[in-house]
């Protein structure tokens, strides 16, 4: 994937807004309430593997999406909270529910890797396979076993109200309660990075030039308007084959960091790279601009 081709056709796709207004109308409009979850960037808008719609309920996903129960672990038990839905087909994803059928988290998984060193990794069986696991509930942990949602607290969130990243084997305990809005983020250890057409401004939790890339948090922030509207994970690895993930080279680090850390640019010189993925929690992320 060439980014800098990619940028190119988005910004001639702003200049030519008017004639594109079906798909880019409202250009500079992006509506900054959670209300559609969606993974992966790309520039093929007409593709299913770009920008792709979780369902925010069970039974969309289990009727129109494909997703099945995962059978290798039961509701509520175990290092995770929730139902828990895969696509047999499709990798990589794993949502969340809970027991009446609402969208509560979103994992991310793939075949384990002895170079992931963050507390965010969570060794689990997953379909019957040995994966990593990163997850992220949307609303508050300690409700997802227990009362749940009602449908009223649904209609009115939607995606959710919070963003807590789970660091440890107790999803109730070990956590981290990411700041929803953008001046919140140095206090907390967050700092700016770069900026992508598209995609947006990104954060990253701790970082410098000279840091050990085993301290990396995997986990970067998305800023729209002054409020989060999305995250996502940057592995220190490549995942072969997944549609969820994008894989950036190494001259386009600089995208994503103000000053990238030497360390990960010494991954790409080892014949790795990192494997990446958005989700925003916008309904038009593709609207967002530098």
């Amino acid at each position: 994937m060439n980014f800098r081709v990619v940028t190119t056709l988005f910004v001639l796709c702003i200049v030519a807004e008017p004639t594109l207004g079906g798909i880019f109308g409202r250009l500079f409009h992006s509506d900054p309430e959670w209300n559609t979850l969606r993974v992966t960037w790309g520039v093929n808008l007409a593709s299913e593997n770009v920008f792709t719609k979780i369902p925010l309920k069970v039974k969309k996903a289990t009727n129109d999406k494909g997703y099945i129960k995962d059978s290798t672990r039961s509701s509520c038990s175990g290092k995770f909270l929730g139902d828990r839905y895969v696509q047999p087909k499709k990798p990589g994803i794993a949502l969340l529910y809970d027991h009446s059928g609402y969208f509560v988290g979103l994992q991310t998984y793939f075949p384990k890797s002895a170079l992931q060193k963050s507390s965010l990794y969570i060794e689990d069986n997953v379909s019957g396979n040995n994966s990593n696991v990163l997850t992220a509930y949307f609303v508050d942990p300690d409700i997802i076993c227990t009362t749940g949602r009602t449908k009223s607290q649904y209609e009115a969130q939607k995606i959710g109200n919070a963003l807590y990243i789970q660091n440890g084997s107790n999803p109730l305990r070990d956590y981290i309660k990411v700041p929803l809005y953008e001046n919140e983020t140095v206090s907390n250890h967050w700092y700016k990075g770069s900026c992508f057409t598209s995609m947006g401004v990104h954060y990253w939790y701790n970082i410098s030039k000279d840091m050990n890339c085993d301290n990396l948090l995997p986990l970067f922030l998305v800023f729209n308007h002054g409020k989060l509207t999305g995250f996502g994970w940057a592995i220190q690895d490549k995942i072969p084959n997944n549609v969820h993930f994008e894989y950036p080279d190494k001259d386009n680090l600089k995208r994503f960091f103000d000053s990238t850390p030497r360390c990960l640019k010494d991954i790409y010189t080892r014949g790795s790279g990192l494997s990446m993925m958005h989700v925003y929690m916008n309904s038009k992320p593709w609207n967002l601009l530098c």
